[in-house]
């Protein structure tokens, strides 16, 4: 389902593929802490910004980007997420969200059920927050 199109040596980000959904994983992150202030309950924060380098090329027009680029957020962190420059509120708590986003994500595909423990420790323990390399 990649929105990428192949002209030649130029590549072209479309958004045109629906967004790939999984209420699964969604259910998984709400069972975490959030990843900034570790409280709960969260909902499910997509990232709105692409960035390529992570493999984030967009979200289809008047839709959420696919459910692997959620991340959770009490819902006041969420407002405040969508509120502005994203990649600001990001920065301002020193964490990349693709990074965060994809290190869940593969966490949930590998062991499912039996990860909640380990995605809430590395919340927990604010690994997240020291994985702060280049967004843009």
């Amino acid at each position: 389902m990649a929105r990428v199109a192949y002209h030649g040596n130029s590549v072209a980000y479309g958004k045109t593929t629906a967004p790939v959904k999984s209420k699964g994983y969604l259910s998984w992150l709400h069972s975490l802490p959030c990843i900034i202030s570790h409280v709960s309950p969260v909902e499910a924060a997509h990232l709105s910004t692409p960035n390529g380098n992570y493999g984030h090329f967009g979200r289809a027009k008047g839709r959420k980007a696919s459910d692997c680029w959620a991340l959770p957020l009490t819902k006041t962190l969420h407002d405040k997420q969508h509120k502005g420059n994203e990649l600001r509120f990001w920065r301002v708590h020193k964490i990349n969200p693709y990074l965060a986003a994809l290190i869940l994500h593969n966490i949930y595909v590998t062991q499912g059920e039996n990860g909640i423990q380990q995605a809430a420790m590395l919340i927990q323990t604010g690994v997240f927050k020291n994985i702060n390399e280049e967004q843009s």
